[in-house]
């Protein structure tokens, strides 16, 4: 049994294929040629503070070629991801594009709070390219999740995602995830939040 079934089975949202690798590769185009900046942290409502001890990723500031499409696509899946979370879920926040480069990571955190992360109840993860991508590959930013199990001391222990190129995962936004230093390669993915 692989890892993806695990979290499957414990309660995890999977769709491999959401997006073609074809639609991944023009994604990834665009946000190389898309004017990005480094990520901010919400410390506080509606102040972005720059914390690269938390966070170290790349993010597009202009609207992505090919965003609109995927904002659609995740729309249609709203209802579906209302039912499997049973939350009531009526709108889409982002999607956000992430380029991970050598050295970035996101320590482990919650999507949800206070401030401008207010209301997300679902966070969806979609990887534009995977460790075994045939035009670039990566090693490392392993998305993992955490609180899942509940044996002592598994609060500290994720579950390593399996990346796959086109996969669209989501889970509760309430959650603990972080994504470990990328080693080698750059890693794109698309976030949104489900509110």
């Amino acid at each position: 049994m692989s890892v993806n079934q695990i979290l499957e089975q414990l309660g995890i949202f999977f769709r491999p294929g959401f997006l073609a690798p074809d639609e991944c590769r023009e994604l990834i185009a665009a946000i190389d040629s898309t004017k990005s900046r480094r990520g901010g942290l919400y410390h506080q409502v509606d102040k972005v503070q720059f914390d690269d001890t938390i966070r170290s990723v790349t993010e597009t500031v202009d609207k992505v070629s090919g965003a609109a499409l995927l904002k659609e696509r995740l729309l249609a899946l709203l209802p579906e991801l209302a039912q499997h979370f049973k939350a009531p879920i009526e709108e889409i926040e982002g999607p956000s594009m992430l380029a991970y480069s050598p050295g970035d990571f996101f320590l482990p955190h919650r999507d949800s709070g206070e401030g401008d992360v207010e209301g997300r109840k679902v966070t969806a993860v979609i990887f534009l390219n995977s460790p075994e991508s045939p035009d670039g590959g990566y090693e490392g930013a392993v998305l993992s999740l955490f609180e899942l199990m509940s044996f002592p001391g598994a609060a500290n222990h994720g579950l390593p995602v399996e990346a796959e190129t086109g996969l669209l995962v989501a889970f509760p936004s309430h959650l603990r995830h972080g994504v470990d230093e990328l080693l080698r390669g750059s890693r794109y993915c698309a976030v949104a939040w489900f509110r």
